[in-house]
């Protein structure tokens, strides 16, 4: 038992280090201006989507 608690602690405590990237995944264009991005959503009628990444 202890060791599955210990194996899930690890396993929380990597987790972050594997999420997010630096590169948008595949897909559309994607913006790197907020702004841009809300006005060419809005003037195409389309939803805005984001894409965030760790930058910590």
């Amino acid at each position: 038992m202890k060791s599955l608690l210990a194996t899930a602690l690890v396993l929380t405590l990597l987790t972050p280090v594997w999420a997010g990237s630096d590169v948008p995944p595949e897909g559309p264009t994607w913006e790197r201006d907020l702004v841009a991005a809300q006005g060419k959503a809005l003037k195409a009628g389309v939803p805005l989507f984001l894409y965030f990444t760790k930058t910590y």
